[in-house]
């Protein structure tokens, strides 16, 4: 399968390039970057070609899919011209702009018969996929509440509007979160309140704080909080709350305990253990392979990147008009 990466950025070198390289299928065909030198460096290393114009991707029909890695500011136009020239897209986080490009995205993909998946890969993290069996399971009973984190080092932030809607701690981190408790509890957000701040960029007009609290169906309730100012140390950890028990995700001293009052405890452990400031590795995308060689479901599915897109629009109301906003219907 021929593959062309679009931005050959630091995601697409830490993470999508290692996994194409590695998946026994996939055939890196060509990358694209905007400063042609950036993509030079790929095409050395990996004796790939280079696309100088990106329509050239669209009218090649050697190539089967993208890997979009650019800013999401570029997302939609970008995936629907793809989707337009029958392209399987893979999207990196987050979707898009607005929950209207991803419904755009989204229209596109099913119009042309093509695979679009979103790269939230956090839901692939061992710890995660974890708790995903344990809530199905009935571990701790019905979820009642929960609470989670994800907190990195400073990023520098700039004083340009475009681009203080996605390289903030909403964009950036926070989708990371949403994504993830959507999947855990496998329930549809209903409202939001929220409060998003900035305490280390002053000059910047982006959040590099922001505080969340949203209500699912059947009235689970949870706290996001997400942040660019973790110095120090990662912040990763997330506790939800059942009846019968809680289960905590990243503490200190283990990936993933279940409790059940004073006495009764249980701590998973997995082969390769890593840091809370290391990448983890997922299968993304073999996952999106996958989907399109099987042409089946994607493990992240278009809809699902519309809901996180849905709840960051509700996010930034919330916290401009200092009031709960319920969540529109796709």
């Amino acid at each position: 399968m021929n593959i062309v990466i679009i931005g050959t950025g630091t995601i697409a070198h830490n993470r999508h390039l290692p996994s194409v390289m590695n998946n026994p299928i996939a055939n890196l065909y060509g990358v694209y970057n905007r400063t042609i030198e950036k993509a030079q460096q790929v095409v050395q290393q990996h004796n790939c070609k280079l696309f100088k114009d990106i329509n050239c991707i669209w009218q090649d029909d050697n190539v089967d899919a993208v890997i979009i890695c650019t800013p999401p500011s570029s997302h939609c136009d970008i995936a629907t011209q793809a989707l337009n020239a029958r392209k399987h897209v893979l999207v990196e986080k987050p979707m898009a702009m607005s929950k209207l490009e991803a419904i755009t995205m989204n229209e596109a993909a099913k119009a042309n018969g093509c695979i679009l998946m979103v790269s939230h890969n956090q839901r692939l993290y061992k710890p995660h996929l974890k708790a995903k069996e344990l809530i199905a399971n009935g571990e701790i009973g019905d979820v009642l509440t929960f609470r989670t984190f994800l907190g990195i080092p400073g990023v520098n932030l700039q004083n340009d509007e475009q681009q203080g809607q996605w390289k903030s701690s909403l964009g950036e981190v926070g989708s990371h979160r949403l994504d993830l408790m959507n999947f855990l509890l496998d329930r549809k957000p209903t409202k939001v309140f929220s409060h998003l701040f900035n305490v280390s960029s002053l000059e910047s007009n982006a959040d590099d704080n922001g505080i969340a609290i949203i209500e699912y169906e059947d009235c689970i309730t949870g706290t996001f909080i997400f942040s660019f100012t973790s110095f120090g140390a990662s912040d990763r950890m997330t506790q939800i709350f059942g009846t019968k028990g809680a289960i905590t995700l990243y503490s200190d001293s283990s990936f993933v305990t279940v409790e059940k009052g004073i006495e009764e405890k249980q701590v998973y452990t997995f082969l390769e253990e890593l840091p809370q400031h290391k990448i983890e590795m997922t299968d993304i995308v073999d996952r999106f392979i996958s989907s399109i060689i099987n042409n089946e479901k994607p493990f992240v599915t278009g809809d699902d990147g519309i809901q996180v897109m849905n709840l960051i629009d509700a996010i930034r109301k919330s916290s401009k008009d200092g009031k709960w906003v319920a969540l529109e219907d796709k």
